[in-house]
């Protein structure tokens, strides 16, 4: 006699939204300012760099499938480019540039990495720059990813790293997605201290979204929590 079959509903897919190369290379070049934050989190596994090849074994041990992997400021854009030749089933592109270097030097190497890569989304830590993600350094990327039709994916909320918070608050993006409707603003970090900015703003604009990296759940403010139920019920649940 056949066992009867398990009604085995297939596991949605898992996106790790904001994951960074975390080599020895990078601990060794990165600057005290950026340093400090690991010392606040009180760990002394990042001293020591992660391999690529960890990052994806944790990958697999979490039951991830895929993740958006990007460079910045304190990671050198060639270890995102190298770990998308390696791992191109495993990882989307989420690229950087440095406007402060030339403006349009910075629009070229985004079109450039856009149509050479599997690339999703350029990521901007205004911080990095002292500048808020209203400057206009910023405005012919944000047009560039719209024209590519790149998300922004960019960080809110208080600064871990030693540099200016006033950059993370959420009515900056208020701003930017009046004048960018199109462009998809996803914003890292949920917001904190500024949660209830934060959920305006995303409530607001139907193309800025929240992104909950760098928080476990039991550490989020109970307004996002209520947000994120609001959102699920009026989805239909």
């Amino acid at each position: 006699m056949t066992a009867p079959m398990k009604n085995l509903k297939a596991r949605p897919k898992v996106v790790d939204a904001w994951i960074q190369p975390w080599t020895r290379e990078v601990v060794d070049a990165m600057p005290e300012r950026t340093a400090h934050v690991f010392r606040k989190y009180g760990t002394d596994r990042m001293k020591n760099g992660i391999s690529l090849e960890e990052m994806i074994e944790e990958m697999d041990a979490s039951d991830v499938d895929v993740s958006l992997v990007s460079g910045g400021p304190v990671v050198p854009g060639h270890l995102v480019l190298d770990a998308l030749d390696k791992w191109p089933d495993r990882l989307v592109g989420v690229v950087a540039v440095d406007p402060t270097d030339g403006v349009m030097r910075a629009v070229r190497e985004l079109e450039s990495l856009a149509r050479n890569y599997p690339v999703c989304a350029m990521k901007l830590e205004p911080f990095y720059f002292w500048r808020d993600p209203t400057d206009r350094v910023f405005y012919p990327l944000y047009a560039k990813c719209e024209e590519l039709g790149l998300a922004v994916q960019t960080q809110v909320g208080g600064t871990g790293p030693l540099f200016p918070s006033r950059s993370g608050l959420p009515l900056y993006i208020d701003d930017v997605a009046l004048d960018f409707p199109d462009l998809t603003i996803v914003c890292g970090h949920v917001g904190s201290p500024w949660v209830d900015e934060m959920i305006h703003v995303a409530w607001k604009h139907d193309n800025v979204y929240i992104d909950t990296s760098a928080r476990l759940a039991k550490h989020f403010e109970n307004a996002i929590r209520a947000f994120r139920l609001d959102r699920f019920l009026a989805d239909g649940a």
